[in-house]
């Protein structure tokens, strides 16, 4: 109930199947439209209730079948459930489209990020053809003629590490933020349970405070994940992450957190790592990493380009999370028979909602 999980079991060879104890089997009486069944047991309402109701030893609980006897709910016609279900699995279909036409466009994205960051792009805007442009092999793979093969420690001003020591006696409501490992994603800095320290405490720590361009990245968990600072985060302090600061007559912070976070810089980092259950990365092995230099101007280029895959990829996967909450709000309305099913069929405007959040891409 927790995760989430359950399936509507259709499309068996010999129509039977079989679970396991861990499953409760729903059977829907006659007439009662099975799709109708399993969206209540996808409603959130009825999985909250369900896990309140557990019984049983931690790591072993279950929700008892009483609870499925005894939940109440409305009394719709047969007609309205599969009004109801028509309109939710039209949802349900959708949001599997989108999640597909997401995962997809994740894992194009992946390996044109990986070709753009070791072919490079031409003055006209192309792609390198290693047929055709001149290239050389490399520790890290071939890479254009013109390009440089560097360290990550040649490249920047200084790599270091944010505070180190204990600043649980600085923790306020309101102050200065101060960026954990956990806060670190590839696309920036994630607020979610993001803490700040008193003024005073990150000022006696002025040295270790961020500015925009500084590349930081995770020591721990997920060692070399990394994000640039962005300006409205200059001052800000770190705890224990990996700060490297991109000298940008050089290198442009941009691809070069592109390139540590590619599959051939993850990699690198892998293999570089210290440490045994619990993967360390420190700033000495991080001074090592090797990076693809190319000019600047083909720099900015690349990272035009990847900014154009990552726009394409969050439109995508804001119009998968609209219709989720669009689903969600159906599921309110409908299931517990807030708005009228037949007013609703009549004009078609749940599936229009669903249609008019996400037209095709």
């Amino acid at each position: 109930m927790e995760n989430g999980k359950g399936c509507l079991a259709v499309g068996l060879a010999n129509g039977i199947g079989f679970g396991s104890t861990e499953f409760h089997v729903l059977r829907p009486k006659p007439g009662v439209p099975a799709s109708y069944l399993f969206q209540w047991t996808k409603f959130e309402e009825l999985r909250r209730r369900a896990v309140n109701a557990m019984t049983g030893s931690a790591g072993q609980q279950r929700v008892p079948a009483e609870f499925l006897r005894s939940y109440s709910i409305p009394d719709h016609s047969v007609n309205e459930q599969r009004a109801i279900a028509r309109v939710l699995d039209a949802a349900d279909h959708r949001i599997q489209q989108l999640e597909a036409l997401l995962a997809k466009s994740i894992r194009v994205n992946l390996g044109i990020t990986t070709e753009l960051l070791t072919r490079g792009v031409d003055a006209q805007g192309r792609l390198r053809d290693p047929a055709k442009d001149g290239f050389t092999s490399s520790p890290i793979g071939a890479l254009p003629d013109e390009w440089a093969l560097s360290t990550l420690k040649l490249v920047c001003q200084k790599i270091g590490v944010g505070i180190a020591t204990s600043c649980s006696a600085y923790f306020i409501d309101k102050g200065v933020p101060l960026i954990r490992n956990q806060n670190i994603t590839k696309d920036g800095v994630s607020d979610h349970d993001l803490i700040h320290i008193t003024t005073a405490f990150a000022e006696a720590n002025r040295t270790k405070a961020l500015r925009a361009g500084d590349i930081i990245t995770v020591r721990t968990g997920y060692p070399g994940l990394s994000c640039v600072v962005t300006e409205g985060q200059e001052g800000w302090q770190t705890f224990t992450t990996l700060i490297s600061r991109p000298d940008r007559r050089i290198v442009n912070p941009e691809f070069l957190a592109a390139f540590i976070n590619s599959s051939v810089g993850c990699r690198q980092i892998q293999s570089l790592q210290a440490g045994g259950a619990q993967q360390n990365l420190n700033s000495r092995v991080l001074e090592t990493l090797l990076v693809p230099v190319p000019r600047l101007e083909e720099q900015g280029r690349i990272v035009h380009v990847l900014g154009d895959l990552e726009a394409a990829a969050g439109q995508i996967r804001f119009q998968f999370q609209k219709l989720i909450h669009i689903k969600n709000g159906l599921m309110q309305e409908l299931l517990r028979g807030r708005v009228s099913v037949s007013a609703l069929i009549t004009d078609s405007s749940g599936l229009s909602l669903i249609g008019e959040a996400t037209s095709a891409p």
